[in-house]
């Protein structure tokens, strides 16, 4: 046995102790295991990155923290060969689970651990936590691939060229698009081949432009396919760079826009057309941004205020002298925008281009982008003058206005019935051919059997007649046909009568008629103005006595009635578009009066305005809805031509109810002035 005197032995203590300090101050883990694989030493660096107490830890084996059976194989294959070559391994990787459960990539180093006499004891290393490393490389790695996946997958063309201009890569849409069948056809093309030879030289001129100075060659330009045929494409460019940032070659993204070409020449083509249609238009039309300046000015517009359009887009239209009432104008805009409905501005004020004074009828709009956001307003109006000379010269021949104005409803009516009568009628044109056809082969056949002649041939003719004929359908069909005809004919006769009774000659004197079939008539001629929007109900009193009147000029007041009825079921709905129209017409005998009342569940009438609605012109439709002078006229004729009484009960958002009292058999005034009795 070898032994050592005091000194010797003091220096062996402290080299111990600082090799011991060294190996619990170092960060790596440092282990010593025998040949079958068990831990014999370790520092608390090793301790801690396996997550056991040290005294928990010796003699444990590497199948006991190893994460898996493939990393226990790994460990022991580099043990093996590091104890047959002697030779030290580095690098050695592999993961483990600490004890409390989580995961942990260690990379160690291994040697020979020897006696003093040189014999392989066991295996020493370093070992270190790259747990955080293998996340950051595993990161890259799906970064790598994700960028694959996007280059791979885009649907533009994605070329990769070297600093020679010769393609390095291309996904598979660039492929397809410049017509080869994978990568390795295209890897190695000069890039020129690419480009018609007319572009040639600019494009190298701007890729070397882009070098220089570091501005991307972004254009649009024709390219080639591999057939020699041209596309418009829009290109994108970049610069590869190495670490140091030299430049290493350039990325093209491609985009075949020969869809968008055609999309941008047909969009030109109809914004063409539509500014021309709308410059045929006879209405003004105006745009103006949301900072108020013009967007828009059609050709009528310039008829009207005497500005081109030259002069006024892109000024503030406040700041164009347009001789207007701007103060009522600025107002209804600004209410325009503060709302998400049309606003309109009856007889506006204006000057026209003769001097003389004019009214504008205009409507204020609101544009709004395919997001929704409000975007510009758009003002449309016409001159209106003559209309309102017109209207008022022709006051007191409403009654034909608004004949006029049912007449296309009451030619829709008619065209019903009367298309299908027409086509039963064809029908049976063509029927009757039929049944010539089959009598006449009847008729043979008769004469023949009279004569005694051979009637087999002409009794096959008959059924091979009747059956190409269809006799049976036609059997079937003929008097369904003329029902339905004579069902048309009785409908358009209702009409016509309904008309006729409605349409009574302006008469001098007052006679006799029944409300009730007047109210019915009435309701018939107005059918096209109530039956969209609303149901119609009638509660009539069948002991009516016949009402003394002016019958032209009363039907005139019913007619009005009805149709302000359905108007303002039309406000309401839009306003509410689930509300459901109803308008009722009932009919009353009181003592001494006829009572008629309609009744509507329409928009009513405001408490501000209810005193004005029978004064002349006043209205509170939209334009074109009605002059101001329906029910002044109602009131006339009901008042001072019969001696009754009109009056209204409204509530705002719930309707109106109309009540017209009429008295019975009453001389007025003005049957003495008419020819009354």
């Amino acid at each position: 046995m070898m032994t050592f005197d005091s000194d010797t032995e003091n220096e062996l203590l402290k080299s111990t102790e600082k090799y011991r300090i060294i190996l619990e101050s170092i960060e790596e883990g440092y282990y010593e295991v025998d040949l079958r694989g068990n831990l014999t030493f370790f520092n608390d660096a090793m301790a801690r990155m396996n997550g056991y107490p040290p005294d928990e830890m010796m003699g444990m084996h590497s199948r006991e923290y190893a994460a898996s059976p493939k990393d226990v194989e790994h460990l022991n294959n580099e043990f093996i060969k590091v104890f047959n070559t002697g030779q030290s391994a580095k690098g050695i990787q592999y993961e483990i689970i600490t004890k409390d459960g989580e995961r942990k990539y260690l990379q160690t180093s291994s040697s020979l651990l020897k006696d003093s006499k040189g014999k392989p004891i066991g295996f020493k290393g370093i070992a270190r936590d790259i747990s955080e490393l293998k996340k950051a490389q595993l990161a890259l790695q799906e970064s790598e691939e994700r960028h694959r996946s996007i280059i791979k997958t885009s649907p533009d063309t994605i070329a990769f060229f070297d600093m020679n201009y010769k393609v390095e890569m291309m996904n598979p849409k660039g492929c397809k698009l410049f017509g080869y069948k994978d990568e390795k056809e295209i890897i190695g093309q000069y890039i020129l081949k690419f480009i018609p030879k007319e572009d040639q030289d600019r494009v190298i001129h701007e890729f070397q432009n882009f070098l220089a100075t570091n501005i991307p060659f972004n254009d649009e330009l024709f390219l080639l396919k591999n057939d020699g045929k041209k596309f418009p494409a829009e290109i994108r460019t970049a610069i590869t760079k190495d670490q140091e940032g030299r430049p290493t070659g350039f990325i093209i993204l491609a985009r075949d826009i020969t869809k968008r070409r055609q999309d941008e020449t047909f969009l030109k083509n109809s914004h063409e057309r539509i500014t021309l249609l709308i410059n045929s238009i006879s209405s003004i039309l105006i745009a103006v941004s949301a900072n108020n300046t013009i967007e828009f000015w059609n050709t009528e517009a310039e008829r009207q205020f005497g500005f081109t359009e030259k002069e006024v887009l892109g000024r503030v239209i406040f700041e164009i002298a347009i001789p207007w009432d701007w103060r009522e104008l600025a107002k209804e805009i600004e209410k325009c925008r503060k709302g998400k409905k049309s606003v309109r501005v009856d007889d506006l004020k204006f000057t026209q281009t003769s001097g003389k004074e004019g009214l504008l009828g205009i409507r204020l709009d609101n544009i709004f982008s395919r997001e929704g956001s409000r975007r510009s307003i758009l003002i449309q109006g016409a001159n209106i003058t003559n209309r309102k000379i017109l209207e008022s010269q022709l006051g007191q021949a409403q009654k034909l206005e608004a004949i006029g104005s049912l007449a296309a409803g009451i030619a829709h009516e008619i065209n019903t019935p009367s298309q299908y009568v027409g086509d039963n009628t064809r029908f049976l044109k063509d029927a009757f051919g039929d049944l010539k056809a089959v009598m006449n082969q009847y008729e043979r056949l008769l004469t023949t059997a009279k004569e005694g002649g051979d009637l087999s041939g002409l009794v096959s003719d008959v059924e091979r007649i009747k059956k190409e004929k269809d006799l049976d359908y036609l059997m079937e069909d003929i008097p369904n046909a003329i029902n339905q005809s004579l069902e048309g004919i009785e409908r358009v006769t209702s009409i016509v009568q309904s008309v006729k009774e409605f349409s009574h000659p302006e008469q001098k004197e007052k006679t006799y008629i029944d409300i009730n079939k007047s109210l019915e008539s009435t309701i018939t001629v107005a059918r096209n103005e109530w039956k969209y929007v609303a149901e119609l109900e009638t509660i009539f009193d069948k002991d009516l006595p016949l009402l003394f009147c002016y019958p032209g000029e009363l039907n005139q007041v019913l007619l009005n009635m009805i149709v302000n009825a359905a108007h303002a079921i039309e406000q309401a709905q839009r306003m509410d578009g689930e509300r459901k129209g109803k308008i009722v017409l009932c009919t009353e005998n009181q003592e001494s009066h006829i009572v008629i009342k309609i009744k509507d569940n329409g928009s009513g009438i405001p408490p501000e305005i209810k005193e004005k609605i029978f004064d002349p012109f006043f209205t509170t439709k939209e334009v074109g809805k009605g002059t101001g002078q329906g029910l002044a006229i109602s009131h006339s004729v009901i008042v001072e031509k019969h001696g009754g009484s009109i009056r209204v009960i409204s509530e705002p958002g719930k309707g109106s109810e109309f009540i017209i009292e009429l008295p019975k058999d009453v001389k007025t005034d003005t049957d003495d002035q008419t020819g009354g009795e």
